[in-house]
């Protein structure tokens, strides 16, 4: 695994500037702006990759890995 590679329960840090989705620019396009509206979601967060950095990953201890998997 790389070391900036990013999985499920990691913390990061993402930099970026919050905008308006933008309208399709096809008429027979999905509007994905309208479907986002719909979705209460108003801003959409636009960052380069370089802008993602991973701050911490989840560690498990042996004892919840281990009574995780017995029955």
């Amino acid at each position: 695994m790389k070391e900036n590679e990013i999985s499920i329960g990691d913390i990061v840090e993402v930099k970026g500037k919050l905008r308006p989705p933008r309208a399709s620019t096809n008429p027979h396009q999905f509007d994905y702006k309208k479907y986002l509206l719909n979705n209460d979601c108003t801003n959409v967060l636009y960052s380069k990759p370089n802008d993602v950095v991973k701050i911490s990953s989840p560690k498990m201890s042996k004892n919840f890995t281990n009574k995780a998997f017995e029955e």
